[in-house]
């Protein structure tokens, strides 16, 4: 077993480093550092799929909420440049929303998939 402190190598029975006393993490305690980081990082993917679909979904049905409200309240004239803007952008950031969800569920899925394999070997 390699020290993470000092880098020498030293017989795994050891509870502290023989050469300069630092504490050594058995495998148990690194299985367990391993597991939490992996549970945080599906913790994360899973809030970040959650907020970017809500984010998605209010843009995109929010702009078009917004153009049936405005197709029903205006008369024939042209929209202003500012309020077709806005739909735009609106829009544009409830697709953005969209895609980003789905990247990050593909992620998670992903990871899913690649400590269930790891669990089953």
């Amino acid at each position: 077993m390699q020290c993470s402190a000092c880098g020498k190598e030293f017989n795994e029975d050891f509870a502290y480093c023989p050469w300069c006393g630092s504490k050594v993490a058995t495998k148990q305690e690194i299985a367990n550092f391993k597991q939490i980081e992996e549970e945080e990082k599906l913790r994360d993917l899973r809030r970040n799929e959650i907020w970017s679909a809500v984010a998605g979904s209010l843009g995109t049905f929010g702009s078009l909420a917004f153009i049936f409200l405005v197709l029903i309240f205006q008369e024939v004239r042209p929209l202003p440049a500012l309020l077709v803007g806005l739909i735009v952008l609106l829009f544009v950031i409830g697709i953005i929303g969209l895609i980003w969800s789905y990247q990050y569920s593909r992620k998670r899925q992903d990871l899913v998939k690649k400590l269930e394999k790891g669990k089953m070997e």
